[in-house]
C-alpha cells in the first residue's frame, strides 16, 4: 500500500472537520452543524436570533463556495472528489 503524500493528508485533515456529521459527504446539514456548533461554543442558546445569524453564515459559505464548487454543482460533495491529486 502507498503511503499518502502530506498534501492528501492534509486535505483530507480538512475535510473530516468539514464534514460534520461523518458520513463522508460535505452538504448543506454540516454546515448547519458547524454554524450550530459555532453558535454554542460562543455561548448562543439554541434557536436564538445570534445561532440562526451564525447557521446563516455558514450556509452561505455552502452556497457561495462549496456547492458552486462540488461536482455538477450536486447537493452534496463526496470526500473523493475534494482532491484529485494529477
Amino acid at each position: 500500500m502507498a503511503t499518502p503524500d502530506i498534501l492528501t493528508v492534509k486535505i483530507n485533515h480538512g475535510f473530516d472537520h468539514l464534514d460534520a456529521d461523518g458520513d463522508d459527504q460535505l452538504t448543506e446539514h454540516d454546515h448547519v452543524l458547524m454554524g450550530q456548533r459555532a453558535a454554542t461554543s460562543l455561548g448562543h442558546a439554541p434557536s436564538s436570533p445570534a445561532e440562526q445569524q451564525i447557521i446563516e453564515a455558514y450556509l452561505r459559505i455552502w452556497r457561495d463556495l462549496h456547492y458552486r464548487t462540488s461536482p455538477a454543482a450536486a447537493p452534496r460533495s463526496p470526500r473523493s472528489s475534494s482532491w484529485n491529486p494529477p
